[in-house]
C-alpha cells in the first residue's frame, strides 16, 4: 500500500465519527520507520486498524464500512481491518512504543503506528 493509500483509509476511518484513535499494526506500519516500504507492505492491499477499547460494535462498523469486501474496497482497491487486543499478538511493552503518524494538523484525530523495528528481538522464543 502507498503511503497516500493509507493516509486516504485514515481519513475513511475519520469521516465516519470515530473518537478511537486506531493504531496501525502489521506491515503498514513500517510508513512510521522508513520510506523504504519493503516490497510485501507495498503489494499489501489492507491495513490492520486496532482498537484498544474492545468495542466489537466499533470495529464491525469500521470492517462494513470499509473492510474487505465493502463498496470502499471496491472503489478504492484496498481496506482497513478493524482488530482487537485479542487479535494481534504485541510484545510486552507495545503500547510504549506507539509513534504518533503526522498526517494532518488535526489534533483530534491522530492514529498511532507501532513501531515494527525491533519486534523480531522483543519476541519470545
Amino acid at each position: 500500500m502507498r503511503k497516500s493509500d493509507l493516509f486516504k483509509l485514515i481519513s475513511a476511518i475519520k469521516n465516519l465519527s470515530i473518537d478511537e484513535e486506531p493504531i496501525i499494526v502489521g506491515s503498514q506500519s513500517a510508513h512510521a520507520v522508513t520510506n523504504h516500504i519493503p516490497e510485501i507492505a507495498k503489494k499489501s492491499i489492507e491495513c490492520d486498524f486496532l482498537f484498544r477499547s474492545g468495542s466489537a460494535e466499533l470495529r464491525e462498523m469500521v470492517n462494513r464500512s470499509l473492510g474487505v469486501f465493502s463498496v470502499y474496497q471496491d472503489e478504492n482497491g484496498f481496506y482497513a481491518d478493524a482488530i482487537g487486543l485479542a487479535t494481534v499478538v504485541l510484545p510486552v511493552g507495545w503500547d510504549s512504543r506507539l509513534n504518533p503518524l503526522h498526517y494532518s494538523t488535526n489534533r483530534r484525530f491522530s492514529p498511532k503506528f507501532h513501531r515494527i523495528k525491533h519486534l523480531s528481538r522483543d519476541r519470545d522464543p
